[in-house]
């Protein structure tokens, strides 16, 4: 589920089996907090909803929770993500 909006609030919620992808981008900003955007990319409605700026390592492991397999030819060895 995320949130947007401050004035104006929305709420979107996801089945994992409508989600065909994930796109995650991290800012120059956002790397020095150890924060990153998460977007689950879907083939129905907006096309795409993020959760900005969440913890970097909990999206991740958010991500490879909800739709497993799909990160494990991404992440590289050492990485505290992987050990989990």
């Amino acid at each position: 589920m995320t949130r947007s909006g401050s004035l104006r609030r929305s709420t979107a919620a996801l089945q994992r089996d409508g989600v065909i992808g994930w796109r995650v981008r991290q800012t120059a900003f956002q790397r020095r907090q150890g924060l990153a955007t998460f977007s689950a990319i879907t083939a129905a409605g907006a096309g795409a909803y993020s959760v900005r700026d969440a913890d970097a390592d909990e999206g991740l492991a958010f991500v490879r929770e909800a739709v497993p397999g799909l990160l494990e030819p991404f992440v590289e060895r050492g990485d505290p993500v992987a050990a989990r």
